[in-house]
Parts: structure tokens; sequence; C-alpha cells
């Protein structure tokens, strides 16, 4: 009996918390550019971030969707990586790359947790400090209930830290 009881604990199964659209989706392919000092530069200098690879979205969700490519001539992705993503009908967004992996026919599939709406290119300076971080700002989105948020680049956070934004 505690055997039984034990087990479920144990699985590797989860449960999907949100679920994915039915049918295909209106966005076939998107553009993704990568490299978080290649993006806050871009933004801020008012371009879209380039160079871009084109992948195909295999499945998606009101927060995240999975994309996978199918050439050997890609950047270097890390799980945890910003990337910048472009739609076929001209939406742009940041998104996080939360897993990766390479399929039976050597095409590398990610699933991206999606960061919607307008991105500005900022700079953080320490309270007291005269360094400068840089940081990407997505403003908070009443319509979705969701906070404003700071992306720094990783390293770049520190606990109780006061920091000074200049856009």
């Amino acid at each position: 009996q505690l055997l039984s009881s034990l087990l479920p604990r144990f699985s590797s199964q989860y449960s999907r918390i949100v679920d994915r659209y039915a049918g295909s989706t209106d966005i076939v392919n998107i553009d993704i550019a990568s490299g978080f000092n290649t993006i806050h530069s871009q933004l801020a200098a008012g371009q879209i971030p380039s160079p871009t690879i084109e992948w195909q979205v295999v499945n998606s969700s009101q927060y995240g969707m999975m994309v996978t490519h199918h050439s050997s001539d890609l950047t270097t992705v890390d799980i945890g990586d910003f990337v910048y993503v472009v739609t076929s009908n001209d939406i742009h967004y940041i998104a996080c790359i939360r897993w990766l992996r390479i399929d039976h026919n050597d095409a590398l599939q990610i699933g991206l947790e999606t960061h919607l709406g307008p991105i500005e290119a900022v700079q953080l300076s320490a309270t007291g400090k005269a360094a400068v971080i840089d940081a990407l700002y997505i403003p908070k989105q009443d319509e979705h209930g969701s906070t404003a948020s700071l992306i720094v680049e990783k390293g770049g956070f520190t606990p109780d830290r006061r920091f000074t934004m200049r856009c």
C-alpha cells in the first residue's frame, strides 16, 4: 500500500497547463534573431534585430510555441536564452528558450515561452555605481494581467539592488 501511494509521486508525466491551439495556426513560419547584445543594440538604434533565421512552427499555445529548423547553419542557442521573434503577419515579440532537442532527422526543435507586448531597449545603472547594464523592458500589459519586466544578460541580476533606468 505504501508503494502504491508513492509511485504516482515519482511519475515523469506532466500535465499541460494551457491547451495548444486546435488545428493549424495562422503563423506557419517565423524569423528568429538570437544574441542578447545584438537584439539590444539594434532595438536601441530603432532597427528590427537581424540576422534572422526562418523556423517552422510545429504547435503553439497562448504562452508559447514549439518551432523546428532543419539546417546546421544555426548560431549557438542555449536554454534560457532570449530571442527576438518576427511572425509572418509582422508581429514582433521576445521569447525565452525553455527546452531544446535534436530529433532523429537532425532537426533542432526548441520550446519558446513568449513575452508579448512592446519591447524597449534601455540601460540600467546601479545606484551609486557608474557601470551601465543593457536591458530589455517589457511594459505592463493590462489586458493580459502581466507585470512589467526587465530582461538583462545572464549574470546581470543581483537581488535587492536598486537601479535607475534610462530609455
